[in-house]
């Protein structure tokens, strides 16, 4: 692997501008800076400055002024909270080096005797044949503070940035594909706002690149032009985020999600910034991040509705996130022809990968219990493509949501817990996932734990989960309350089969039997065969045994008997 050292004249692409920014919001989260805020501002100040072009600012004078709030009666000689801090800094840094056990694209450190921050970047994927996945071997280098503390150099710098990014955009290959998101940089009304909005700005474009379904563009970086495009024989779509804090007595991010081409507004909302410590501006941004990215979030969505009938390997993956693209027999067809073809054009990219699995893995849920063949080749296509995914980078989001959902298909419920549980940490934003966990949760008979979600998504969140009433009333179910499971499916009017089924068991274990007269004749008029189909569908969806056990008892109760494999009572 190569290995040499770079100055601020080299190029610093985008790409890497964006991992700079995403390792510094680890180590601002890590154990060593989370109970220490001034050692944070100051690691977070001295890296913003340097990534920003203003390396050369970063004096004592400058961080007494613009971190510790000191006046122009500072003097370095008498104070030295600076060069103290710097110290407590340093350390933090080498102990976090030290205690990260997992291989890094980048490593920030801060030199003796400089207030400026050393870069080391790594590739951790480059083959020892490049020419078998077609790209060139990417380098190991360090970008070295030399460059930043001559000051003449500084109009050069800023010139060789942006081509760098104009490099990255057009040099690199086509991964990401076809959809981009600028970030417009945070717009705020006074000074008392800047820094939050500073703040705001270098945390949220490493937060929506790292979700990995768009390319994204952060704060002040041009992006490419349409005749990029066309050279690229790529079609674009570029949408753009915009965000103001809003001037009121708790300060609030609004942001706007654009279509780059025709400008119409495709996307609006707004999130309370309780406070300006740097834990609750993570939390706000996680958040804001999957609603725009996540599982149907406002990209998604917008794609839905307005580049419906593009179907490119961004739109697919992004498109993927809707549910609907499983249950709607036209659609699907062309959804797995889309993503199959950007696996095969894109080998490389595990953002594709990792979503071609997990839509095979849920589409599994929609063959019946009679189909094991075909349901069994698709879990398989699943298998490869989460393997190939966590071989290409183990570590991202999208990977291990592919596997923790091929986990539980597979019925391996100790490596599910795992990894849903280091998602839940990792992403605490995703509330979406959260919520498809808890009704995963309720299904393997864990009831508290899938309760306590949905309460977070009610108080934490304000959602209204009216859609969710059954695999609430499941949860409840799990846990013996049937009262307030019967409170909890009557919100429901679905007539989805395990929907009346949990309905009919409630009502049975309350012994309303009149009640669930209609419920069981809606349940056989949706399968006539619900006597001997009801356990190998429960089975096969990976229901817990004594569950389903305690609803064929329900369902009784109700009225309907049921066959269960009496063998393994």
């Amino acid at each position: 692997m190569l290995e040499y050292k770079v100055g601020m004249s080299d190029k610093l692409s985008g790409e890497n501008i964006l991992l700079i920014q995403g390792e510094l919001q680890k180590i601002l989260r890590s154990s060593q800076f989370s109970n220490a805020p001034i050692v944070r501002a100051f690691l977070e100040y001295a890296v913003n400055e340097t990534v920003s072009g203003r390396g050369s600012r970063i004096k004592a004078y400058t961080i007494a002024s613009e971190v510790f709030d000191k006046g122009p009666e500072f003097d370095p000689s008498s104070d030295t909270i600076v060069r103290t801090t710097a110290g407590r800094v340093r350390k933090a840094l080498d102990a976090y080096n030290l205690a990260c056990d997992e291989e890094r694209r980048v490593v920030i450190t801060l030199p003796k005797g400089c207030y400026v921050p050393d870069f080391t970047f790594h590739d951790m994927s480059a083959p020892p044949e490049p020419e078998t996945i077609g790209r060139p071997p990417q380098r190991r280098f360090s970008f070295s503070r030399t460059g930043i503390l001559i000051g003449a150099c500084i109009s050069v710098v800023v010139a060789m940035a942006v081509l760098a990014i104009f490099w990255w955009r057009n040099e690199r290959d086509a991964s990401a594909g076809d959809l981009i998101i600028a970030v417009r940089p945070v717009q705020y009304g006074d000074r008392k706002q800047q820094s939050l909005a500073r703040a705001v700005d270098v945390r949220l474009a490493p937060a929506l690149s790292r979700i990995g379904l768009a390319e994204i563009y952060p704060p002040d970086a041009p992006i490419g032009t349409k005749e990029d495009a066309r050279k690229a024989s790529i079609p674009e779509i570029t949408l753009t985020l915009k965000a103001d804090i809003a001037d009121s007595p708790t300060p609030e991010l609004r942001w706007q999600l654009m279509d780059g081409a025709s400008g119409r507004l495709l996307w609006a909302a707004r999130e309370a910034l309780s406070s300006a410590d740097p834990a609750s501006i993570d939390k706000v941004i996680d958040k804001v991040s999957f609603q725009i990215l996540g599982e149907s979030g406002a990209v998604p969505l917008a794609l839905a509705r307005y580049h419906s009938e593009i179907f490119s390997k961004q739109t697919c993956l992004s498109r993927t996130q809707l549910l609907q693209t499983m249950e709607d027999a036209g659609i699907y067809p062309k959804m797995r022809e889309c993503l199959e073809q950007a696996v095969a054009r894109f080998p490389n990219d595990p953002s594709a990968w990792a979503i071609l699995s997990t839509f095979y893995t849920v589409r599994t849920r929609y063959y019946a219990a009679g189909n094991p063949k075909d349901r069994a080749a698709l879990i398989e296509l699943a298998r490869r493509a989460a393997a190939k995914a966590e071989d290409l980078a183990p570590d991202a989001y999208l990977t291990k949501v592919a596997l923790m959902q091929l986990a539980l298909r597979q019925g391996n419920v100790a490596e599910f817990d795992a990894l849903q549980t280091q998602l839940r940490a990792n992403y605490p934003g995703d509330i979406s996932l959260k919520l498809r966990i808890a009704s995963r949760l309720a299904r393997l008979g864990r009831g508290r734990e899938a309760l306590a979600i949905y309460d977070e998504a009610r108080t934490d969140w304000g959602l209204d989960l009216n859609s969710r009433a059954g695999d609430i009333a499941l949860g409840y179910f799990v846990e013996g309350d049937y009262e307030t499971a019967r409170g909890e499916i009557l919100r429901t009017t679905s007539d989805q089969r395990y929907v009346l089924i949990i309905k009919a068991a409630i009502l049975g274990k309350l012994g309303l039997t009149k009640e669930a007269r209609p419920v069981i004749a809606a349940l056989v008029a949706s399968d006539p065969d619900i006597k001997h189909t009801f356990y190998p569908w429960l089975t096969e969806l990976n229901w817990a045994r004594p569950l389903i056990v305690n609803i064929a008892n329900g369902l009784a109760g109700a009225g309907l008997d049921v066959d269960v494999d009496n063998d393994r009572k």
